[in-house]
């Protein structure tokens, strides 16, 4: 099974959010060979979703249950692990991973500014940017376009 690993810094704001949509619009395109997680590549043991992430994906009637913070750890890369970074600074921080992409790099794509700490308004606009350039991930692997 294939899988992509969504990467912010903590894993508490963009990733699991960005993780959410991707599971639910591979769900949606009954694409069901790709399993979806994420993780932080500066990550304080212990730190729960922040509030306003958690809100957010419930606005959309999602559910990321009760989860903790995980570091990036190379055992949980492999042959079939794609690392799909919300800005290109994560990307090279992970520049010595094989297969390691940054929302940046699709068309549509955009470096996604940290919410944290700011108001809802911002999460939510972070959540709007990342479903619009997953619609267009889902196309490139639906496509052929996308492969790892």
């Amino acid at each position: 099974m294939k899988k992509i690993i969504c990467i912010c810094t903590e894993n508490i704001c963009r990733s699991p959010m960005l993780e959410v949509i991707l599971r639910k619009k591979l769900k949606d395109n009954a694409i069901t060979n790709i399993k979806v997680d994420s993780a932080g590549v500066y990550v304080k043991e212990g730190l729960t979703i922040s509030p306003n992430s958690k809100k957010v994906i419930n606005e959309h009637g999602l559910r990321i249950g009760k989860r903790k913070a995980k570091q990036i750890k190379s055992n949980m890369v492999d042959h079939n692990t794609l690392l799909l970074t919300v800005t290109d600074t994560h990307k090279h921080i992970l520049k010595n991973v094989e297969k390691v992409i940054s929302l940046n790099d699709f068309e549509h794509g955009c470096n996604i500014l940290d919410p944290y700490g700011q108001d809802l308004e911002v999460y939510r606009k972070c959540y709007d940017q990342m479903d619009y350039i997953a619609d267009e991930i889902v196309q490139y692997i639906k496509e052929g376009k996308l492969r790892w």
